[in-house]
């Protein structure tokens, strides 16, 4: 099932908010945003939204759009997939995809300039060999 499919799904058996998927959402925002340790206001001011409209989103009584997802993934450190429920997924894809620190470290590794990817890989390439002996 498509990420669009279960959206539409969601709305049409349950005609409003909260559900299983804008729930699931808000959940990852919440725990993100605890990660980080930051408030509500911290967070929304970052994002340039208003605190209550967070605190629906983490209720998951409000889906968040994509400009909102992308200033959450980029505030709280997070790859923007993150905010999206392994269920949302197709069972096929979800085997292959990475965890929540390999995204995170590919999210850093992103934001170098082509001398720094280089030597980043390098680095994990380092650090692999040590595991090996």
């Amino acid at each position: 099932m498509n990420l669009w499919k279960l959206l539409y799904d969601q709305q049409e058996a349950h005609g409003t908010l909260p559900n299983r998927l804008s729930v699931a959402i808000g959940e990852k925002i919440r725990s993100a945003r605890e990660s980080a340790k930051l408030s509500q206001e911290d967070v929304a001011s970052a994002i340039y939204r208003h605190r209550p409209a967070l605190s629906e989103m983490e209720r998951g009584k409000m889906y968040p759009d994509i400009e909102t997802l992308i200033y959450l993934a980029h505030v709280l450190g997070k790859p923007l997939l993150y905010f999206i429920p392994d269920f949302a997924y197709p069972p096929a894809q979800s085997a292959n995809e990475l965890g929540d620190d390999e995204q995170a470290i590919l999210l850093q590794i992103s934001k170098l300039d082509e001398r720094g990817k280089k030597l980043a890989l390098e680095l994990v390439k380092t650090l692999v060999g040590f595991g090996d002996g």
